[in-house]
């Protein structure tokens, strides 16, 4: 089904275009399927779009982008299914296979040697530490070059950033300046809300930084239409439970629209994730266990409520377990969320 004919905002697999984000080909069991499950809603999607529109400058123009967001919004899952999919592009060369993407986690000093290292290791320099500094990096455009690399994906960038503002650190915002001066090659930097300080802490890299995206929690509201996306990526999980349930299918669309079910336990779910797709695939996770451990499992109010006090990824903004409390407690939660959430995202 293509996104045009859709009646969705979220799905298991991507439209048809010259780079999918989910595969067709590879399909796992248990928690390997629910922990790799692509669901993607209008904020992935438009992602998406601005990777698309970034790959176009590879060769022409020094091209960065950002996506920022709180943890568990989604970034690194998406970065990961990226990567996964961009990878199915490699090629054999002789001995050895391109590399359409390089990923990293940003080093936590700001230093260069550390960031050339571990770009030389994910490349497969087998002593990325060896040789002296304008060797290392000479060997790093080389090997870009040879492996055909066409994007970079630095994560949890925030950990690189300098924390005061001596030369040292700013040569290591330098040379991310200059590696896409020299390279061509598009960065995608990730992190939280602190990698939008790119833009601003060093002027030359940040002229370079073309689009920035914001991921977010799930919109959520009273109205049932204000729970389509969350609703959808809950039962997109339940779909892949070793046992399907009545109980979990929270909504279902036809040509007449979408229809809701199971409205009281998925705003609880609602209130026990705050809207996070981590927090929500680590309950999934945990009812796939219990499924798997018995067949029979149905996950009652008082298995959720279990589950939510083991989980670290539940919501920390609560005083409660919402899956002990009053359905009351629930409601005046639901209704002190603001129907307008959403993402804001531009060009840099």
């Amino acid at each position: 089904m293509s996104l045009a004919n859709s009646n969705s905002h979220i799905h298991q697999q991507l439209m048809e275009s010259t780079m999918p984000l989910t595969s067709a080909t590879t399909q796992s069991t248990g928690a390997t399927q629910l922990a790799s499950l692509a669901i993607w809603n209008e904020q992935l999607l438009g992602a998406e779009r601005m990777i698309k529109r970034g790959l176009r400058y590879r060769g022409i123009k020094p091209t960065g982008m950002i996506i920022k967001g709180d943890a568990g919004t989604g970034k690194t899952h998406f970065a990961k299914k990226l990567k996964d999919e961009l990878m199915a592009r490699s090629v054999a060369i002789g001995d050895y296979d391109t590399m359409p993407v390089l990923m990293i986690s940003a080093p936590q000093q700001s230093q260069v040697s550390n960031m050339v290292q571990k770009l030389l290791h994910e490349l497969g320099d087998i002593k990325p530490n060896q040789g002296k500094h304008n060797d290392k990096i000479n060997r790093l455009l080389r090997m870009l070059k040879e492996l055909k690399v066409e994007l970079i994906i630095v994560d949890e960038i925030h950990d690189y950033l300098p924390k005061k503002g001596n030369s040292k650190d700013s040569r290591a915002l330098s040379f991310l300046k200059w590696l896409m001066d020299e390279a061509l090659i598009p960065i995608l930097f990730m992190g939280t809300e602190q990698a939008n300080l790119l833009t601003s802490m060093n002027e030359e890299l940040g002229s370079r930084l073309r689009y920035l995206y914001t991921f977010s929690k799930l919109p959520y509201g009273p109205n049932a239409i204000d729970k389509k996306d969350f609703a959808e990526m809950a039962s997109a999980f339940a779909e892949n439970l070793p046992t399907q349930l009545e109980s979990l299918k929270f909504v279902t669309f036809t040509q007449d629209g979408a229809t809701f079910n199971n409205i009281k336990l998925l705003d609880r779910l609602y209130a026990a994730t705050n809207g996070l797709p981590r927090g929500l695939r680590d309950i999934f996770l945990e009812i796939n266990i219990e499924m798997e451990d018995e067949p029979t499992f149905s996950p009652s109010l008082d298995a959720l409520a279990f589950i939510f006090d083991g989980l670290e990824s539940m919501n920390n903004y609560i005083d409660f377990n919402p899956f002990t409390v009053k359905s009351q407690t629930i409601k005046d939660y639901i209704d002190g969320i603001s129907s307008t959430q959403g993402v804001a995202n531009e060009v840099a």
